[in-house]
């Protein structure tokens, strides 16, 4: 064999944080794109597809393995075309082969690796491989494209019809389902079964935050006073809180825990997780006012402000799980490390944080709150509660210090628009809920940004990049759009309500497919895949359809576009019956199904101190209620025509359906109707 020169190969010239990791390999990496297929149906040679992302601890394992080994690179380069993905670059193809992957092994994750015809037709497709393994499958499939060829084109067909059952198997056409306060019940206490009252999140490890169940089981708690959905919530973002999956020192949630008990996480900090979770926590903080959640939101916002915040505007994606070849290492601490920083504060900070003289896990300590109840805790150690938490931020201090000295993980500087709306959402939620003027001018500042650089014309990029143009998946339009309408609930500025109604009347010419009532993920200009798929299902971050399907039902009210909100209620149809299986990889659609049950309710403001209403109206947790804000007779909104007063202080208008009361003038009787019509809605 061949000695192979470590010369950097063509991702030397990428973009991506990703693929540059990979730029030495003495594998011969292609970017995806029309070189490498062409080559690949010239050479009539098969190709490899290996995606990942730079924050991925298993995608480093699997690249110092094989992809930095010679042997290995010498068979994939003699017999293949190898191709490197960014999955945050390309979800298309990501998706594409991870529903091969689910096909093939049942099993997802990343690294992805896949075979595929020169077409790009996936043969096979699979996760982390072993080096003997990953060696052992490139010899099988080069024999076998050699000598039974057809055997393979028969194998991709399947797989590739296989793919689009996958992606749409759970879409039942014509469905005419009428909804019920016993379907939203039933979604609840389906979704309650799964739940882990004792720890938290999903009844299994390894455990996600999956900030979108625990919004749809906030609304259930405010809906129908539901106990056990207000439990499920308040379990979950106490343990996560004070567990080793939140930076004790530094701030900010890891990607998920390896554990049940929220303890040792997988170390990459990605921008939509913190941005989600600052989004949940400030809902749940205005409706159950737990003063963890107030810290908890402050402590995220300063993580994302100083690690991830681009200068010029916008914010990176993603920490790397490791430093200096190894996970975590940038984060743990020995006990002999916290005794010598802390001198005499020791052991009462390790007895707080769980720290170990042996340590937690692989002999370091992951901090995480051990005590019970902090008063009870101040009390043993003879402290007062204002001294204890003086004392606990000056030693956090100390160590946060103490850890920037550190090699630290290395950061995805990529600029993703569906990231970025998606933190727009949050901080205009914590904004709006805690009433704090810093993070309103945050939120205005981000979204002023996106406003100026995520939007071409009439598209939507997906990576804001100074030279070249990423056309934007349908993730990229439905965040941005809900960001902006989230910025419009924060300010009542009625530019973002208008922004947010363009950006969706875009996708519904780009993306929209008649044929199902859905978007697909990819507009009709993009390259031409295998397949063209439709992101359904909720997960670690909802579905894009399940975004505008909301979407289209909140901007319908305020637009007076009855369409759309039969375009959102016939989404939910149609999906209702398959996600009735499994909600809480359903629970965005269950919360379209709270709007459909109880009958949402618009609530518009006038008057002389209609701005100071809006602001303290939208600060409270009302889930279901549509604030709108009229502060001149000449308003664009269809639903505020007619609207205007200036002859009281403030005015409130209360729409259900097609049916508006008389103007209510004081906030108190609002909230009485308003808490009416949503009782009478559930009987």
């Amino acid at each position: 064999m061949e000695k192979i020169n470590r010369t950097p190969n063509r991702l030397i010239h990428a973009t991506s944080p990703y693929l540059l990791q990979h730029a030495y390999n003495p594998v011969d990496w292609f970017v995806w794109g029309e070189e490498a297929l062409e080559k690949a149906k010239n050479e009539d040679k098969l190709l490899i597809v290996s995606i990942g992302y730079s924050a991925c601890h298993w995608c480093h394992v699997m690249e110092r393995e094989s992809f930095e080994n010679e042997e290995v690179a010498f068979l994939m380069n003699r017999y293949f075309i190898s191709i490197k993905v960014d999955r945050e670059e390309r979800p298309d193809l990501d998706h594409l082969y991870m529903n091969a992957a689910m096909i093939v092994s049942q099993r997802g994750g990343w690294p992805l690796n896949a075979i595929a015809l020169p077409d790009g037709k996936p043969v096979f497709a699979g996760t982390y491989f072993r080096k003997e393994q990953w060696m052992h499958i490139l010899n099988h499939f080069a024999r076998l494209y050699k000598e039974s060829k057809e055997d393979l084109i028969e194998i991709a067909h399947r797989i590739s019809k296989g793919i689009y059952q996958y992606d749409e198997a759970i879409i039942r056409r014509e469905s005419e389902h009428s909804f019920h306060s016993e379907d939203y019940k039933n979604a609840v206490e389906k979704t309650l079964q799964q739940i882990d009252f004792w720890e938290g999140g999903i009844n299994k490890s390894p455990k996600f935050p999956m900030p979108v169940i625990f919004k749809f089981l906030l609304q259930a708690a405010f809906l129908n006073n539901d106990v056990e959905a207000k439990k499920a919530v308040t379990v979950t973002l106490n343990r996560m809180y004070q567990g080793g999956i939140f930076d004790q020192i530094g701030g900010g949630f890891a990607r998920y825990s390896t554990d049940e008990h929220w303890l040792v996480p997988h170390f990459e900090k990605m921008l939509y997780d913190n941005a989600q979770l600052i989004s949940l926590y400030s809902e749940a903080w205005a409706f159950l006012k737990n003063p963890l959640y107030k810290n908890c939101i402050h402590q995220t916002i300063a993580f994302v402000e100083r690690e991830l915040k681009c200068n010029t505007g916008g914010y990176f994606s993603a920490l790397d799980a490791d430093s200096e070849g190894e996970e975590g290492r940038f984060y743990v601490w020995t006990y002999h490390e916290i005794e010598a920083l802390l001198e005499k504060d020791a052991p009462w900070f390790c007895a707080y944080y769980g720290v170990e003289p042996y340590g937690n896990w692989e002999g370091k300590n992951i901090l995480h709150v051990r005590a019970e109840n902090d008063i009870g805790f101040a009390n043993e150690w003879g402290f007062t509660p204002e001294e204890f938490i003086h004392k606990k931020e000056h030693c956090l201090n100390i160590l946060l210090k103490a850890r920037e000295n550190r090699v630290k993980p290395s950061l995805d500087n990529k600029i993703l628009t569906s990231w970025n709306g998606l933190l727009l959402r949050g901080y205009a939620d914590a904004a709006r809920y805690l009433k704090d003027e810093k993070y309103t001018r945050l939120t205005i500042s981000l979204a002023e940004f996106l406003d100026k650089h995520a939007i071409y014309e009439t598209k939507v990029r997906r990576r804001l990049h100074e030279t070249e143009f990423y056309p934007g998946y349908l993730d990229d339009y439905s965040a941005l759009s809900e960001g902006f309408l989230a910025t419009y609930w924060l300010t009542g500025n009625e530019y973002w309500l208008l922004r947010s109604q363009e950006i969706v009347s875009w996708a519904l010419n780009d993306f929209f497919d008649p044929e199902t009532g859905y978007f697909f993920f990819t507009p009709e200009y993009a390259e031409k895949l295998p397949n063209r798929l439709k992101e359904l299902s909720d997960n670690v971050i909802p579905a894009s359809n399940s975004i505008m399907a909301h979407l289209l039902f909140d901007l319908g009210c305020y637009w007076g576009k009855s369409e759309w909100i039969r375009l959102a209620k016939k989404m939910l149809q149609q999906i209702f019956h398959g996600a009735s299986k499994q909600w809480p990889y359903h629970a965005n659609w269950a919360m379209l199904l709270g709007k459909f049950t109880y009958i949402s309710v618009e609530v518009v403001i006038s008057g002389r101190n209609a701005q100071e209403a809006f602001l303290s109206f939208a600060s409270q947790y009302r889930p279901l209620v549509l604030p709108g804000l009229v502060t001149n007779a000449q308003s664009n909104i269809p639903s505020f025509k007619n609207r205007f007063t200036d002859s009281h202080d403030v005015a409130f208008y209360i729409c259900q359906g097609e049916q508006c009361s008389l103007p209510i003038y004081t906030i108190e009787e609002a909230l009485m109707q308003i808490n009416t019509l949503l009782k009478n809605a559930s009987e």
